[in-house]
């Protein structure tokens, strides 16, 4: 009953699909690349669409996923009775899951079919060779199959399954026709469904049995909702269109189409390899073009052995970076891959020698490529306008040619198919992306610019070290609009911070005041005058007796003027400075340049105090306590007193320094200087602690009128001298005596220092006490 139900509704002229055309020989059948006309091109020639589904009709609401019906389909009973079922139907959703990774071909792995109360899930990889028993209901013009985007699921059906289809809508078509944001199905559930899709499983491996419920719950929403997405989407294609419906009709129509392709398995050609370097925008010269033709046929010829796909033997920017670094070791090949293919790590020897054969093609420029090999396609926009684009060139062609004062270039008749895409290409580009008009004068000189441009494409690749980045050509209209953006920016100064430099106030030494000046500049010493009502004269004190151009009168003397424009002697607060400052500038104002001892000498002594700066200053050097030996360490004999120094004070040398204070504040060069203060606390402290011996009682105070410099001369020189003697040579002073040792001659001996961590200082090893007592004599 069933089998004759199937027969009664099989189509009629499965008779007349399955005969060749008049015009096919068997001949052309047993060429490799003849392909088979469709076997159903009669029925989809003469296909008109149901009444029923050009009419407006209320959407019926999907049952929710978890009350409706899942029937899993693994046995051939089972099948039977769902092809029974689908029969009865008007319209049913269809939805193919595919493995294409780890196969050349791929595989369909799954199959979900939807009515309107129910959910099937179809293990196709169980029923592979049972599954043509659906190709009666796929067939069948009464019953309407929805898909979305069927492109591919077409050719799978007819691949793996050996199933065609008739009388389909897809809904990926009807969301171009109605100019949706996406046309993918999770926009859809969320647009008409308002169900968030989770696509994280899309890419799962669909062989695995048994089927994870997430995978199981995935399949069902593909088509679980799809009927209730072709009713809203039919309403509004027929409420968009005109009388005649020419939104659903056009729907339909390209709905059809899809359903005519034929399934034709992958030849590979010579001239597949241009596909893929169109695609990555790339330029390659001779050698890396040899390098990626050689290397796409080893990919091909790999897979198709392995069983692989082509992704799994060698990914494409993988096979396009080999091609463009052109490794000449093996490791080289392995670095340009991350992670490294299985294969490419099998294969590496081949994929090596093929690279080396490479590297000695002649090197050419890319351009040199004959066109032939490249396989470009005619655009549909250029088969929508051909007539328009035909009337163009024939209007182009009565031109008389003595209009043209550059004829067309030999490179531009060569090349002209490339600029043609180009130029197609260009012309796709939405107008509002482009902010810069053309400037007239590029319009004038537009054919030299074009000449200038095909001259710099000849110029050898390979001196370009940095090719663009793939990224960087992809978004190169927002990184233009971002600079664009950038460049309306108004210009602003940029205040950059000031470095803190240290202020001449901290410390005086940075002060360039303190500093020695010029020596022939004696102006630092007026610097401090008041200057600031006295005429600017020449001092007639520094000059000669009898000059030849001055006299001896200030009379002589013409005031030029009483204050120059630019001088620096200025007038300076006294808080402008520290005290140091001002102690650093009295000491400074004593050096004089050695030029004043040629100034004349005056009666009044003006100068001779100059020289008096650089005589001796007072003594003050204190005289040391003498401590009188104890009983225990009295057996030697006593250490001789040292010779009382005479200091004589004179008037005369502190005379610079009458009116100069100290740090503390007294006043240098009288009897209360810092020194004597000093000595007389020092004094009076010792004498309250009753420390004071009787020698420091008898010492007196000399003053600094009886100073006299110590006379070398009364020295006893013998202990530099020595004798002939060996006790006269020991008694000569030797600083290097302790360092020497017994037995090694005059070696010297070095000290070594220890470095350990718990002795703080450094100590000399390996030495007697009686050598270190040498070293540092008391």
């Amino acid at each position: 009953m069933n089998n004759f139900k199937a027969e009664k509704r099989r189509p009629h002229s499965c008779s007349e699909s399955l005969q060749l055309p008049e015009d096919i020989t068997p001949e052309m059948t047993e060429n490799p690349a003849f392909q088979y006309p469709h076997p159903y091109q009669h029925e989809l020639a003469h296909l008109k669409p149901l009444q029923k589904s050009l009419n407006v009709s209320a959407p019926m609401d999907p049952k929710p996923l978890g009350e409706t019906e899942c029937m899993i389909v693994t046995n051939l009973e089972e099948l039977k009775d769902l092809c029974n079922t689908l029969m009865t139907q008007e319209e049913i959703a269809i939805d193919l899951e595919h493995h294409s990774y780890r196969s050349f071909q791929g595989l369909t792995c799954l199959m979900q079919i939807s009515t309107r109360t129910n959910d099937y899930i179809i293990d196709t990889l169980e029923l592979r060779n049972e599954l043509h028993l659906l190709n009666v209901v796929f067939t069948d013009p009464s019953i309407l199959k929805v898909l979305h985007g069927a492109d591919m699921d077409i050719g799978w059906l007819q691949r793996d399954l050996g199933l065609y289809i008739i009388n389909m809508f897809d809904t990926g078509q009807a969301a171009r026709v109605l100019n949706m944001a996406r046309h993918s199905l999770a926009h859809l559930l969320q647009v008409y469904c308002q169900v968030e899709a989770d696509k994280q499983y899309q890419l799962a491996d669909w062989r695995i049995r048994p089927l994870p419920e997430e995978l199981i719950k995935y399949a069902r929403e593909d088509t679980h909702y799809l009927l209730y997405i072709y009713d809203k989407m039919r309403n509004e294609l027929i409420e968009r269109g005109n009388e005649q419906n020419n939104l659903l009709h056009s729907v339909i129509q390209k709905s059809t189409r899809v359903c005519s392709q034929v399934y034709r398995k992958p030849i590979y050609t010579d001239g597949l390899y241009m596909e893929l370097y169109k695609k990555s925008k790339k330029v390659f010269n001779s050698r890396q073009l040899a390098a990626l033709k050689n290397l796409y046929s080893w990919r091909d010829r790999i897979a198709r052995v392995e069983d692989e796909s082509i992704g799994y033997v060698l990914p494409n920017h993988m096979l396009l970076q080999i091609s463009e670094i052109l490794p000449r070791e093996r490791q080289g090949v392995l670095a340009c891959c991350n992670p490294i293919p299985p294969l490419v790590r099998q294969y590496l020897i081949e994929i090596h020698n093929i690279i080396m054969e490479a590297r000695e093609v002649p090197l050419t420029t890319a351009r040199e490529v004959p066109l032939t090999t490249v396989s470009n396609p005619i655009p549909p926009l250029v088969r929508q306008y051909l007539i328009e684009i035909h009337n163009i060139i024939m209007e182009a062609r009565e031109v008389t040619l003595t209009t043209v004062s550059n004829p067309i270039p030999p490179l531009v008749r060569q090349y002209l198919i490339e600029i043609h895409n180009i130029i197609m290409e260009a012309r796709e580009v939405p107008l509002t992306t482009v902010s810069n008009p053309i400037p007239p004068l590029v319009r004038q000189y537009l054919i030299e610019i074009h000449n200038i441009i095909m001259e710099a494409r000849e110029v050898p690749l390979t001196t370009v070290s940095n090719p663009i980045p793939p990224l960087v050509r992809q978004y190169l209209i927002e990184m233009h609009n971002i600079i664009m953006e950038a460049r309306e920016v108004p210009l602003t100064t940029v205040s950059t911070p000031k470095i803190k430099e240290p202020s001449m106030y901290k410390h005086p030494k940075y002060n360039p005041d303190s500093l020695l000046n010029c020596t022939h500049d004696m102006s630092y010493q007026q610097k401090y005058q008041d200057l600031g009502n006295t005429p600017c004269l020449l001092d007639p004190t520094l000059l000669k007796e009898n000059p030849t151009m001055f006299g001896n009168s200030k009379e002589n003397i013409t005031i030029l003027k009483k204050k120059p424009l630019l001088t620096v002697f200025e007038n300076h607060s006294p808080k402008e400075f520290t005290r140091a400052q001002r102690m650093a500038a009295a000491i400074t104002a004593t050096f004089v340049s050695p030029i004043s001892q040629y100034l004349p000498e005056t009666k009044d002594g003006k100068h001779e105090q100059v020289f008096n700066n650089w005589m001796l200053m007072k003594h003050t050097a204190v005289k040391r306590k003498e401590t009188p030996p104890t009983p225990a360490t009295s057996s030697g004999p006593p250490a001789a007193k040292r010779q009382k120094v005479e200091v004589k004070d004179t008037g005369d040398l502190l005379q610079p320094f009458g009116k100069l204070k100290s740090a503390h504040g007294r006043i240098l060069g009288k009897d209360t200087d810092i020194e004597t203060s000093r000595k007389k606390k020092k004094k009076r402290k010792m004498e309250e602690e009753g420390e004071l011996q009787l020698e420091e009682v008898e010492e007196e105070e000399e003053p600094a009128e009886d100073f006299t410099p110590y006379d070398y001369s009364k020295v006893n020189l013998n202990i530099f001298e020595g004798g002939t003697s060996k006790e006269g040579k020991k008694k000569v002073f030797d600083p290097n005596a302790g360092m020497r040792r017994r037995g090694r001659g005059s070696k010297v001996y070095k000290p070594q220092f220890s470095t350990a961590k718990s002795q703080k200082s450094s100590t000399f090893g390996k030495m007697d006490k009686s050598q270190r007592q040498q070293i540092w004599p008391k």
